[in-house]
């Protein structure tokens, strides 16, 4: 019975929409707690534990406030300062409650592009309160985690039914680890779109690789980075121009009608506020840069508070600075130098796509990302679940991941304080979280390399066949 792909999938359905879902907004945990302090049913009790593990996140609330923004309705506008902290003097702007539409952008500032618009706008018109809101919300981001699973699982035609059973079953457990993020955040979208170039990739879809590659480039920018490694990863799918040109004009399709053109659409200045906002972030304190810089501050004996700008906890210091401009340079050009590497060094398959090596290389550009981008979320995690749910017959690389999110879970929830301090305990779980990432990506890139070592004798011998033998 738990062989049964159905039930494995059903299972994954339920932890994504209902159990991470479960949790109550911060308001009516605070009352949840008064109740139980005043000798409440002993079934709320039990549920306690389980509310503070998934009660409604900030970045929730902000995403309520916005959406009840732009259509008019009252909306909390402390929240909005709240979630933001320090940003520049053009954010501090919002619209009246009249009950008209008020466009995002131009009269709402928002944060995130406009790919999500249409997702938050119907969860809000549909929503009596923000409970409602998240609840909704949570729900179909946790389907659209389910479809980006599915899509990764079917990339592959001759999977047997207990073999796509137990990557449903290990998805279900990535899901756990990686607690109420992967439904209080927006990240669904770009997963969805990783897994279905993914599902591309190993099928040479080519147009359709491209494609979404460029929504989730869309919807989070730097999932444009998976594109090189992706495709360098199956040499043989790019020996004609026009097989590239396929793919690099459905990249640029789905980031026109993802970012640009909607964002145009709708407020002149929206594209260019949006990029400024997110250039002037500092460096975050969860990056493995300010992992780092915390321990050595840590060692020294000085403090390294990290406070709070353009939505996220940064590091201020001028060494923090100057590491924040430099990370996404070093970020750019440590995926084009592995995108050359899985270039050079894996074989042509031209009969069929290896998707073992295709999934690896787009989970290393993925660890790129987490290793060396100036801001490292642990809601970007959830790009890689569909990534990692393929690797399962390398399952050191599954339960690593597994243990990375698991420790971002336990601090979000647990000591998050302790993380933006930079006290001992949240430096500790920083650096133990890069340390398991960091054995992650020396497990992928070294099956990258064994996967060339053991190909090149039998690529030799067929050259040497094709030839009639070597002279």
């Amino acid at each position: 019975m738990l062989r049964l792909p159905q039930v494995a999938g059903a299972a994954c359905a339920f932890v994504a929409c209902v159990w991470l879902n479960q949790g109550p907004s911060t308001k009516n945990y605070d009352l949840l707690s008064q109740t139980l302090s005043l000798g409440g049913h002993p079934v709320l009790a039990i549920w306690r534990p389980l509310a503070f593990a998934y009660r409604r996140s900030q970045g929730e609330e902000m995403l309520y406030a916005v959406s009840n923004a732009v259509r008019g309705a009252p909306f909390d506008r402390d929240v909005l300062v709240r979630d933001r902290g320090r940003v520049s003097a053009g954010w501090a702007r919002s619209p009246q409650a009249d009950g008209k539409w008020h466009t995002p952008y131009d009269e709402v500032p928002f944060e995130y592009p406009a790919i999500f618009l249409p997702l938050l706008a119907l969860s809000a018109w549909l929503a009596p309160s923000f409970q409602v809101f998240a609840t909704l919300l949570g729900s179909i981001l946790g389907a659209l985690m389910v479809s980006s699973v599915v899509l990764a699982v079917s990339a592959s035609s001759d999977l047997s039914a207990d073999e796509r059973s137990k990557r449903y079953w290990l998805a279900a457990a990535m899901f756990l680890a990686a607690g109420g993020t992967l439904v209080q955040r927006l990240d669904a979208v770009p997963t969805l779109f990783l897994a279905l170039s993914l599902w591309a990739a190993c099928r040479r879809k080519r147009f359709v690789f491209g494609l979404g590659v460029g929504l989730a480039a869309a919807a989070k920018i730097l999932p444009i980075l998976l594109l090189l490694p992706m495709m360098a990863a199956d040499r043989a799918a790019w020996s004609k121009p026009s097989q590239v040109a396929r793919a690099l004009g459905g990249a640029v399709l789905g980031t026109i009608l993802g970012l640009v053109a909607p964002m145009l659409a709708l407020s002149r200045r929206g594209l260019g506020e949006f990029f400024a906002y997110h250039a002037e972030r500092g460096l975050h304190v969860e990056s493995t840069w300010g992992a780092l810089l915390c321990l050595a501050s840590t060692v020294r004996g000085a403090s390294s508070r990290a406070t709070l700008s353009y939505g996220s906890f940064n590091l201020d210091s001028q060494a923090a600075c100057l590491v924040a401009k430099l990370a996404t340079p070093t970020l750019a050009l440590a995926v084009l130098v592995l995108s050359i590497w899985l270039w050079r060094s894996l074989p042509e398959t031209r009969s069929a796509p290896s998707a073992e090596a295709i999934t690896e290389g787009g989970l290393a550009a993925l660890l790129a990302i987490y290793l060396l981008a100036k801001t490292f979320s642990p809601q970007y995690m959830t790009w890689a679940i569909p990534f990692a749910v393929r690797v399962l017959p390398r399952r050191i690389i599954s339960i690593l991941f597994v243990v990375a999110m698991a420790i971002s879970q336990s601090y979000l929830r647990g000591f998050y304080d302790q993380v933006t301090d930079a006290r001992p305990l949240g430096v500790a779980a920083l650096i133990l979280r890069l340390g398991v990432l960091g054995a992650m990506a020396g497990v992928v890139l070294r099956d990258l390399g064994r996967r060339h070592r053991a190909q090149l004798p039998q690529a030799t011998t067929l050259n040497a066949d094709a030839h009639g033998g070597f002279p």
